[in-house]
């Protein structure tokens, strides 16, 4: 995963091995960010400090947002048993 900054370079600009994927984060949605931000795996850190931020806010965001979408579910479930 990238997340340059000001200007991520094109993908098939970065020379990357076999079965290495690229992904840009910096425009990326919150559910797929968030996904890597979780799950995701480190393969190399050339900045702790921004990573360690980009990590913490991008979970915090992406699982409030999985909270926001459960309750909106669970309202939405709960009107529709009540023919709402």
């Amino acid at each position: 995963a990238w997340w340059g900054g000001e200007r991520a370079p094109a993908p098939w600009d970065v020379v990357l091995p076999d079965g290495v994927d690229l992904l840009v984060l910096d425009d990326a949605p919150l559910v797929l960010a968030g996904r890597v931000a979780l799950h995701g795996r480190l393969l190399f850190d050339d900045d702790p400090p921004a990573r360690v931020a980009w990590q913490g806010d991008t979970r915090t965001a992406h699982l409030d947002a999985q909270l926001r979408a459960a309750e909106l579910a669970r309202v939405f479930d709960e009107g529709r048993a009540h023919g709402r």
